[in-house]
């Protein structure tokens, strides 16, 4: 049996990648996953379990420290009610998606070892939710209800001469009228000793269409934000997953 992806034990518990108090609220029907090679799954039942971590964690620190308190911040957010949130929800928000793309990734290549998030990276944000250095998460508002998670890795090139400088992981996911888009960059070594540079998307207006949670900007933010994606067209979902694919894009790490 595979270890726990956040400590030691066997990983003897099947977490929820949707928490059950979010199908709960709403029966969402059929799931769409999007394959590494952009074809489209159809899941029949959302309700989703992944064999990615134990019984201990499941039922202690990631109930009780990451679901529960975030029950009545992304359950109203998902339902579409208007909300301001405060320093301390912004970030209690940022580690409930933390835990959302730490899932996608494990879901995403089926639990392999070769993860995009390493086993320090696992460990630390278990010790304290430590959020993983290099990353930053924004939240938006889709204007119909859906429940969607993508995740992809791309390459991060030097601008100039294109040099794979390291990996980005996006994670996009989507809960109802939730939107998150967690972004996590690894610099290969050697690579900008001096700091971590900040890499540029593609251009659109995601100052008016995404709130940056992490790290945490201001003192106060309210959902939803100014503009909404839509699920087609020009405002479309569509191009928030398009967003940061600037290189090319990584199936499974070396």
């Amino acid at each position: 049996m595979p270890s726990c992806m956040f400590c030691p034990n066997p990983a003897n518990s099947k977490e929820h990648l949707w928490p059950e108090w979010v199908h709960r609220r709403k029966d969402f029907g059929p799931l769409k996953r999007t394959q590494s090679d952009d074809s489209i799954t159809v899941i029949p039942h959302p309700q989703i379990t992944v064999r990615a971590v134990c019984k201990t964690c499941n039922e202690g620190w990631m109930s009780l420290k990451l679901e529960v308190p975030n029950i009545p911040i992304v359950g109203s957010m998902m339902q579409d009610i208007s909300l301001p949130l405060d320093r301390a929800q912004q970030q209690s928000v940022a580690v409930w998606c933390m835990k959302m793309a730490f899932l996608t990734d494990w879901q995403r290549i089926g639990g392999r070892h070769k993860r995009f998030y390493t086993r320090d990276e696992a460990l630390a944000f278990a010790a304290d939710q430590s959020i993983p250095p290099s990353t930053r998460i924004w939240i938006g508002h889709l204007t119909s209800s859906h429940l969607s998670n993508d995740g992809h890795e791309f390459e991060l090139l030097r601008a100039g001469d294109m040099t794979r400088i390291g990996l980005s992981n996006v994670a996009t996911i989507v809960v109802g009228y939730f939107v998150a888009q967690i972004v996590t960059d690894h610099i290969s070594p050697g690579e900008y000793p001096d700091g971590h540079p900040d890499f540029a998307s593609r251009a659109g207006t995601w100052d008016m269409k995404l709130l940056q949670i992490w790290p945490v900007q201001k003192e106060s933010v309210t959902w939803p934000p100014r503009v909404s994606f839509t699920n087609g067209g020009p405002e479309g979902i569509a191009y928030l997953l398009r967003r940061w694919r600037m290189g090319k894009r990584v199936n499974q790490l070396i």
